[in-house]
């Protein structure tokens, strides 16, 4: 049900569900890796979708853990509020990243949204908040489609430009999951 739900929300608003199918296993796992288990956390997840991601998180996170969910896409966010709705350390959010407050910051961003089919303003604002609401040495942790940034590197302004002024400097670590579809790199990036 819910791949058939991902398709119908990627098919009706490609802005908010950038693929046609939701995360693999092995891109799930390579996306929570990073993720170290040395204090209690708090971790935001971004574009969860129908929680393919959210659900390896779960099961790695502790109780003393938190895990913050934004989704933007309506139907999205209600099916996760109803797969998760009985789980403690969970808060879930439909909201755009740009506008929400929280009055914390977190050791971890998990985000899955589609940087390379985002204009150039958007990108650059989202990253701009995702610095803002990290802790210190925290780490955010991407995927973009291997092809897709180097297909829109030619224009001007795009993702791939972005990660050359902006992140390349802070990339911690990356890694090639092949077993997706479409194949996916998983970028970490450290804050100092």
């Amino acid at each position: 049900m819910s791949k058939i739900l991902f398709l119908k929300e990627f098919i009706q608003k490609q802005k908010e569900v950038g693929s046609l199918f939701p995360s693999s296993k092995k891109l799930a796992l390579s996306m929570i890796e990073p993720i170290q288990l040395d204090k209690p956390l708090k971790i935001l997840e971004v574009g969860a979708g129908t929680g393919a991601i959210t659900d390896y998180l779960i099961s790695k996170i502790r109780m003393q853990d938190e895990l913050h969910i934004v989704e933007l896409n309506n139907n999205l966010y209600q099916l996760l509020l109803e797969k998760y709705k009985n789980i403690k350390n969970i808060f879930i959010y439909n909201e755009n990243i740009i506008n929400i407050h929280f009055d914390f910051n977190f050791d971890y961003i998990v985000s899955s949204l589609p940087f390379n089919s985002f204009d150039y303003l958007l990108t650059i604002n989202i990253l701009d908040k995702y610095k803002k609401i990290m802790n210190e040495n925290g780490s955010l942790i991407f995927f973009e489609y291997i092809g897709m940034s180097h297909l829109k590197s030619f224009k001007k302004n795009s993702f791939h430009h972005i990660k050359k002024q902006k992140i390349n400097k802070s990339i911690k670590n990356q890694k090639i999951v092949l077993n997706n579809f479409p194949p996916a790199k998983v970028t970490t990036l450290r804050y100092d």
